[in-house]
Parts: structure tokens; sequence; C-alpha cells
């Protein structure tokens, strides 16, 4: 089953997820959700556990969700 939601080329992606990680560590309330996440995973790949954590983040915190989208938009 695909996800939903816009295909991005992997240069668009990168740039979209380094553009969200820099919103996150602008907020201390934001990087401590993070970082409870990954902790919390039981993933055994740190990288796997802290893109879940930052998915999940982004999925709760409606003021990040507007950030990702305005992120989104100005990258078309």
């Amino acid at each position: 089953m695909g996800k939903a939601g816009p295909k991005l080329s992997d240069a668009k992606g990168k740039k979209m997820r380094a553009a969200i990680r820099a919103e996150i560590k602008k907020n201390k309330d934001l990087q401590a959700a993070v970082s409870n996440l990954t902790k919390s995973s039981k993933s055994k790949n740190k990288k796997t556990a802290m893109i879940s954590a930052i998915s999940k983040v982004i999925v709760r915190n409606p003021l990040l969700q507007n950030a990702a989208k305005a992120i989104y938009n100005k990258m078309k």
C-alpha cells in the first residue's frame, strides 16, 4: 500500500528534511519530543528511529505541520 502525499525527487526530499530538522532544532520542546520518541523506539537502527520520531512529531504538532507545508510550497 503506497503512502499518500506528493512524490518528491530525492534532492527535494533531502532539502525538505533538512529544513524540517532546522525547524525542530529551533524549538526546545520539539527537540525533547523527538529525543524521547527516539529513545523509546524499538528499532535497532538509530537513523530509522530518528526518521520515525520526526514524522510522528510532525503528525502530532499542527504548528510544525504548517511549517512543513510552507517549506513544501516554497520549493515548488
